[in-house]
């Protein structure tokens, strides 16, 4: 099943504005930094490409997310 497909059936059908500013350069390879507040649909923003492109084969690693703990964050604000 599709990854469009499996959306669907969760109810997501339209993407959210960070969504559709990320996924166009995502989808095509290109390394991607955004800012969005919580709840904004980031997660799907970077996820989708990665498992559109990541190859069931590839027994080595094939995408790095990084993402500030909380812990980070609050420290780098004082």
């Amino acid at each position: 099943m599709q990854v469009e497909q499996l959306l669907a059936r969760r109810g997501i059908l339209q993407p959210f504005p960070i969504q559709e500013l990320v996924l166009p350069d995502a989808l095509a390879g290109h390394d991607v930094l955004a800012k969005s507040p919580t709840g904004s649909g980031k997660t799907l923003a970077f996820a989708v490409p990665i498992v559109e492109r990541i190859s069931r084969e590839r027994t080595q690693p094939a995408a790095l997310v990084l993402a500030p703990t909380r812990e980070a964050r609050r420290a780098g604000s004082r």
